[in-house]
C-alpha cells in the first residue's frame, strides 16, 4: 500500500517499529529497487499492521483497504458498499479506515493523448468490457460516497495523479510514473485477454496486435498519459454516537 507509506512519512513516522493505540505492533519499512525498463532506482515503501482485522473489538487502529472495492461479487453497487460495510463492522468504535482505488480512465494534462491513439482506443474498450462484465473500472470515484453510505463519519477524499512514464518534472511523480509504466508495459496481456476475448469478441491475435501497438506508442516521450488514484478515509462512530443514531 504505497500511499499509506507516503502518508505516514508526511505526518512524521520513521522507519521501524511503531505501536497502535491498542498496543499491537505496526511495522513500517522502506526498500529500494531498480526498474529494468527505465534504469531508475526507486524507493518502495510498505506498511504492515497486526490484528487490525482479527481483533476488531480491541484495536482502535482501524484498517486500510487497497482495491478492496473489487473483491466482492456483483452487482457493482452492493459489492462496493459491502466492502465498506464489512470494514465498518471490523473497525473498533472511534477507529479509522482508509480505502484506496483507481479511476482507470486514461487522460493527459496537455492533450497529448488523443482519441486516435492506440492507448486511448484500448482504454475505451477496457472500460466498456469491464462494464459488460459488471466490474467497475473506476471505483475510486465512488469511495467517499460508499463509506458515507456504510455509516462512516467525517469522510474525506483526495485524489492523486498517477502518471504512466517518467515524463513528469516532479521527482516523486517521475518515480511513481516509472513504476506505473513498468507494470502496464509488462502486464498488458494480463489486463486484456480475458475481458477483450470474452466480453468484446476479440481474437487472441487481435489482442496481441493491440498490445504491441500500445507498447510501441508508449515509448514516445511526448505522450503524457496519466490517470488518478483516489483515497477516502473516515471514522467509525464511537459507541455513544452509534447508540444515539
Amino acid at each position: 500500500m504505497v500511499y499509506c507509506s507516503i502518508k505516514l512519512h508526511k505526518i512524521g513516522f520513521k522507519e521501524g517499529q511503531l505501536t497502535s493505540a491498542a498496543g499491537y505492533p505496526l511495522t513500517f519499512t522502506s526498500k529500494s529497487t531498480t526498474s529494468r525498463m527505465t534504469g531508475l532506482t526507486i524507493s518502495l515503501s510498505t506498511t504492515f499492521t497486526a490484528a487490525s482485522w482479527a481483533m476488531p473489538s480491541e484495536t482502535g487502529l482501524g484498517c486500510s483497504g487497497n482495491a478492496l472495492s473489487k473483491s466482492i461479487p456483483n452487482p457493482v453497487l452492493s459489492r462496493n458498499l459491502s466492502s465498506s460495510t464489512i470494514t465498518l463492522r471490523y473497525t473498533a468504535p472511534g477507529g479509522w479506515a482508509e480505502f484506496i482505488d483507481l479511476d482507470l480512465r486514461w487522460t493527459s494534462p496537455d492533450g497529448s493523448l488523443k482519441e486516435e491513439h492506440a492507448g486511448k482506443k484500448f482504454n475505451n474498450e477496457f472500460i466498456k468490457a469491464s462494464h459488460q462484465a459488471n466490474i467497475e473500472p473506476c471505483p475510486g470515484l465512488y469511495l467517499e460516497q460508499w463509506m458515507k453510505d456504510a455509516g462512516f463519519k467525517d469522510v474525506k477524499g483526495e485524489k492523486f495523479v498517477w502518471p504512466v512514464g517518467t515524463w513528469p518534472k516532479d521527482k516523486d511523480l517521475k518515480e511513481r510514473g516509472a513504476w506505473n509504466y513498468l507494470q502496464i508495459m509488462e502486464g498488458l496481456e494480463a489486463f486484456t485477454f480475458a475481458l477483450f476475448t470474452k466480453q468484446l469478441g476479440y481474437s487472441k491475435a487481435e489482442v496481441e496486435v493491440i498490445c504491441a501497438k500500445i507498447r510501441s506508442e508508449m515509448k514516445d516521450p511526448k505522450l503524457h498519459i496519466m490517470f488518478y488514484l483516489h483515497v477516502a478515509y473516515g471514522q467509525k462512530p464511537a459507541v455513544a454516537d452509534t447508540a444515539t443514531s
